[in-house]
């Protein structure tokens, strides 16, 4: 289990909320209905009372934050494998071309050699044959 599933497991365990930072007979915090979560019985700062007060709602927006960018991830993730893909069928067919444009010249060459040896075979035969 991953840090954000633990913080998650431990928010779903928690007293619903939305929680409050109430003030009777000392500082406290409620699930907003009167019951009372845990009473302050420290001198805390009031900056720490609303943190705690606010922590189940501040999580669960930093987790469908988290989750949000996981999704981003994995989006992004997909995308940059289709890329990968794209590259890959795009190179291949470079050089399928380039194999292809070599053969060509190989096979230009070969009929360039013979039309020459047909041409010095017909001019062979003329002189020999005495046909000019």
């Amino acid at each position: 289990m991953n840090r954000i599933d633990e913080i998650r497991k431990r928010l779903e365990a928690a007293s619903p909320g939305p929680w409050k930072l109430e003030y009777s007979d000392g500082p406290r915090i409620s699930r907003g209905n009167g019951l009372t979560i845990f009473e302050i019985r420290y001198a805390w700062a009031e900056a720490d009372c609303d943190l705690i007060a606010n922590a189940p709602d501040d999580m669960r927006y930093l987790l469908a934050e988290a989750d949000a960018l996981e999704h981003e991830r994995n989006w992004a993730a997909a995308w940059k494998r289709a890329a990968k893909r794209h590259y890959e069928w795009r190179v291949a067919a470079v050089r399928a071309e380039d194999e292809c444009r070599g053969a060509v010249a190989i096979q230009r060459h070969t009929i360039e050699e013979l039309a020459d040896k047909l041409l010095e075979i017909s001019e062979t035969a003329r002189g020999i044959s005495g046909y000019d």
